[in-house]
């Protein structure tokens, strides 16, 4: 038995979605086949996370007309997904979701997208609470001055290292990457990613620039021709191979 101070701290320490199992109740078992307890087995981030769906001024190359932006509201972790149309958002909630966790809270604007059923079923299922802006009072929603500076970043590499603005979403990728690893004075210069998660981040990986040119090897190509081609950089590839895989922009051969 424990006793009873350490029972009352880890109930205080401690979440409990769930108080009960239907199948305590049944009288007569059956077996399931879905997934019982959607809320559990999630990683759970420490922090309130805003969001907002933006449009591109221009189509990139791959046909999107935006994105859906998410940042800590504490850590300033971003994370951007491209989308063809901003229905297709709530799929971008889920990658969110698998790869960063389910935040305390999701804080949007009224956006029709973002307070849909599709939406509040996804978020009702892990059992996230929602905050909205008040109706056209977007700049309460905490991620408008975030992407302000995201845009910029993007603008600022895109005319610096004269690329095709039809790549802006590969460089808004390249961008989160590197905000997330770069200290900031309003985190007492502690890196998005560490207030994040708490590990110290290595940036080992971070070695070329957006855009940057490349030569990369095909092994397919063999003698007399050159298996050495060239291309750009476009950022890292976080869920593809090693630690140092990258996207890149091949040219015609």
């Amino acid at each position: 038995m424990l006793p009873e101070e350490v029972i009352e701290r880890t109930l205080d320490a401690t979440t409990q979605f769930y108080l009960e199992i239907a199948d305590d109740n049944r009288s007569n078992d059956k077996q399931h086949f879905k997934k019982r307890f959607k809320g559990l087995g999630i990683n759970r981030q420490n922090e309130q996370v805003a969001t907002d769906f933006v449009y591109n001024s221009v189509k990139t190359s791959q046909g999107h007309k935006g994105g859906q932006f998410f940042t800590g509201i504490k850590s300033k972790r971003w994370a951007y997904y491209p989308l063809k149309k901003e229905s297709q958002n709530t799929e971008a909630l889920q990658d969110y979701i698998r790869y960063h966790g389910a935040p305390k809270i999701l804080v949007s604007d009224n956006a029709q997208s973002e307070t849909g059923e599709k939406w509040n079923t996804i978020l009702r299922d892990i059992i996230v609470p929602t905050h909205t802006s008040e109706p056209h009072n977007q700049h309460q929603n905490p991620s408008e001055a975030e992407w302000g500076r995201l845009g910029k970043m993007v603008a600022n590499n895109l005319r610096v290292f004269n690329a095709p603005v039809n790549l802006s979403n590969w460089c808004m990728l390249y961008c989160t990457q590197i905000n997330n690893v770069c200290a900031r004075k309003s985190l007492k210069y502690r890196t998005p990613l560490e207030v994040s998660t708490g590990n110290t981040p290595d940036i080992s990986h971070f070695r070329f620039h957006f855009f940057e040119p490349l030569w990369y090897f095909a092994p397919d190509i063999k003698t007399p021709q050159s298996n050495l081609l060239k291309a750009r950089f476009l950022a890292n590839a976080e869920h593809c191979g090693d630690v140092m895989t990258y996207y890149i922009l091949t040219e015609p051969t």
